[in-house]
Parts: C-alpha cells; structure tokens; sequence
C-alpha cells in the first residue's frame, strides 16, 4: 500500500514551548490525528482492529511556530505487530523529515483479497 497523505496542518504558537519549539504532546496528537484520518482512509475499523499497544516516536528535528506540517501514514507489511503503521512527519515546504511513529495494533483484521 503505499502511503497516504494524512494529515496537513501547520505549528501553532501555543503549541510551542518557551524555546520556540513543538512541545512533544503535540507531535503525539498530531500523530494521533494521523492515525485516525489513516484507519478510515484505509477501511480499517477501530472496533475491530482492537487498541493501539504501542507508539514509538523518533524525533528528526525541531519545528518552530508557523512551521507547515504534513503526514503520510502507510501499513508496514513486516512490522513487529499484528498491524504496524507507520507515519512520517515532515516539514510542508521543503519536505524535511521532521519525526515518524510507528503505531502497533494488537489484532490483525480480516483484509479480503
């Protein structure tokens, strides 16, 4: 499957810290926006698909107010879970890599062929 756009917003000032960057609770809830938009785009159903296990979130670099933010979000075939999603966040404008998750569901769904 290959990786869909999933999420396209932009660094809010008060989601920044006195630094001037991202605070971390706020690259989870933009992973979290992600997954959501990701499950229904996909016709994964979150009653079926059973509760996320796990996120695992590597930060790249730090993003600053104003910053444009998207999200692609695709399944990882070999992933460690039952259902592994992986999603990449990155800079809008110059496509930098900024973090990614990787999101693991304990059941696998019925996926027809």
């Amino acid at each position: 499957m290959p990786a869909i756009e999933t999420l396209k917003t932009i660094v809010n000032t008060w989601e920044c810290d006195e630094n001037d960057h991202m605070n971390v609770q706020f690259y989870w809830s933009k992973f979290a926006d992600a997954d959501a938009h990701f499950l229904h785009l996909a016709g994964l159903d979150p009653a079926l698909l059973g509760p996320r296990r796990v996120r695992h979130v590597r930060y790249h670099a730090e993003m600053r107010a104003g910053t444009p933010v998207t999200c692609s979000s695709t399944l990882c075939a070999d992933g460690p879970h039952p259902v592994s999603v992986v999603h990449e966040m990155r800079e809008g404008g110059s496509g930098r890599l900024m973090a990614t998750a990787l999101d693991g569901y304990a059941t696998a769904p019925a996926i027809a062929t």
